[in-house]
């Protein structure tokens, strides 16, 4: 059985070293958000802070799977799904980052995500 708090130690730690230099790459490649009327921030942040995130969840899931099942493709299935998931709202949020997407139509693409999610198997047995 796993040990979730390896994974969130690990997690915590990929974050924390990539943040940095998800940072200084969007300062370096202007990719900031210098304030609009849909943010309520008053100086200039990366747009792109989900990389960190993204590549945190690649890690965890990565050594989630190696943990647990020894190699990745014994359970190919939830690990696709999780991984075609968690890549599909990374690609939308980073999208509507840099381009900016409607608010129902990032929702939409969302619930169809979730919705992959389903027809794969998944759901959701205990809050």
């Amino acid at each position: 059985m796993i040990n979730f708090f390896i994974v969130f130690i690990l997690t915590f730690l990929v974050s924390s070293w990539v943040t940095p230099i998800v940072r200084r790459t969007a300062c370096r490649l202007n990719l900031l958000d210098t304030g609009s009327n849909r943010t309520v921030h008053k100086v200039p942040v990366p747009r792109i802070g989900g990389v960190g995130i993204f590549l945190s969840f690649l890690a965890g899931l990565a050594f989630i799977m190696v943990a647990e099942y020894g190699y990745f493709f014994k359970h190919f299935r939830q690990f696709f799904g999780i991984l075609t998931g968690g890549t599909l709202i990374f690609i939308i949020g980073l999208y509507d980052d840099v381009y900016g997407i409607d608010a129902k139509k990032k929702f939409f693409l969302q619930i169809l995500v979730s919705l992959i999610l389903v027809l794969l198997g998944f759901k959701i047995q205990s809050i």
